[in-house]
């Protein structure tokens, strides 16, 4: 009796078991992917990529309907959603509508079990990937070559040349934190020749230097077993990484002097996004609920890369301008809410997964994709925190 109790409880709020969150999760993700990221954008209509970014909320409000389980979390997660409609709505000319989508996955995905999301994920973002560099290794996509700083720099069939680097990226850490525990020294290798290759044809660094650090520090955990988990200082401070990570960007931005060493070898350490970063908010401002800004830089999502590039990499930074300080407030505590279950769980996954969120957090500090599931399947982790049971939410995580 006790047993089937929890089957029934894990099973409320998701009537439909996930089919309506795949059918509409799938198609979007390669869609948006191909046309945001690659070449094969020149042969996807706009028409198409637009209709299915309206189609998407359509859809899962439908499933909210079916699964109709309201509660206080959720009622809670229906006004983020609100405000972060408010927002990507003033910011629309700032792929608005896709992020509001992004946003409206993730409370959706919050009755589903992470690892068939992100196995799901990787199995077609790993296609994106292949397809992308099969076409452009038969020249069938272009390679635009990049040259800055004396480095030559390709794009493999992508639109910029960090593109593809960024997808292996995140493609490497979610297959981590499938892997687990699991994971061979063998694979850890792999991961690392890859990283090596795409470090080499595209000249990223952020990504290369990260990856290999997760590399080593899990090979460093297996050899002498060792559990993160047991050092206090660890549990006390990672679920502040992204808070952290954010205000960090926001303050070295707002503080920048170009006539400092410190700041100027700052930027260099960062490929000269900190003075883009710090040029966007004094250029732009803050507003409360956010706005649609000019800006010149690589992918779909606006012009492609000028003369007058003027992106604002930083995630944090970037949100702050575009989508405002509510939504940054709000975002800096749905994830320190998120880790911190992600510690207090102590399961199984807890220590990858505490580490992977440690690393995007990083990564995202002067790099754009923390609102990003073209890029980032991580994003969608922070619909759990408006999961009803606290139980649940390990048990979706594992």
């Amino acid at each position: 009796m006790e047993l089937n109790r929890m089957i029934k409880e894990k099973n409320k709020g998701n009537n439909d078991k996930g089919i309506l969150f795949f059918v509409i999760f799938i198609p979007w993700v390669i869609l948006i992917s191909l046309y945001t990221n690659t070449y094969f954008s020149d042969y996807i209509s706009p028409g198409l990529v637009y209709d299915v970014l309206m189609v998407a909320p359509i859809i899962l409000t439908g499933r909210e309907i079916i699964n109709n389980k309201y509660d206080k979390k959720i009622m809670m997660g229906y006004l983020c959603l609100s405000l972060f409609f408010i927002v990507c709505y003033r910011s629309i000319g700032n792929n608005g509508i896709a992020v509001f989508d992004v946003l409206y996955f993730s409370i959706s995905a919050r009755n589903i079990q992470f690892k068939k999301i992100g196995f799901t994920y990787l199995l077609i973002q790993s296609g994106v990937l292949i397809v992308t560099l099969y076409n452009y290794r038969i020249g069938k996509l272009p390679n635009a070559i990049f040259v800055q700083g004396g480095r030559y720099r390709n794009s493999l069939g992508y639109l910029y040349s960090t593109f593809s680097s960024q997808t292996f990226f995140y493609l490497a850490i979610l297959y981590v934190y499938l892997r687990n525990k699991k994971i061979t020294y063998v694979e850890l290798a792999i991961i690392e020749i890859i990283t090596i290759y795409f470090y080499r044809m595209t000249g990223t660094r952020n990504p290369f230097y990260l990856a290999t650090f997760l590399i080593v520090v899990i090979g460093i955990l297996k050899v002498f077993r060792i559990d993160l988990l047991k050092f206090t200082i660890y549990k006390k401070l990672v679920p502040f990484v992204v808070p952290v990570c954010g205000m960090f960007a926001i303050l070295a931005a707002y503080m920048y002097n170009s006539s400092s060493l410190l700041f100027r070898e700052l930027d260099r350490l960062f490929s000269n996004r900190l003075h883009l970063a710090s040029n966007g908010l004094h250029s732009f401002g803050v507003k409360l609920f956010g706005q649609s800004v000019d800006m010149n830089g690589g992918g779909r999502w606006g012009a492609l890369v000028k003369k007058d590039y003027n992106l604002i990499d930083s995630s944090y930074v970037q949100a702050l301008v575009i989508r405002g300080a509510i939504f940054v407030i709000v975002i800096f505590l749905i994830y320190y809410i998120l880790v911190r279950q992600v510690i207090n769980m102590n399961s199984d996954r807890s220590e990858y997964l505490s580490l992977v969120i440690m690393l995007m957090a990083i990564h995202c500090t002067f790099d754009p994709q923390l609102l990003s599931l073209w890029y980032n399947p991580f994003i969608l982790l922070i619909g759990y925190v408006f999961n009803t049971e606290f139980y649940m939410t390990k048990e979706l995580i594992e």
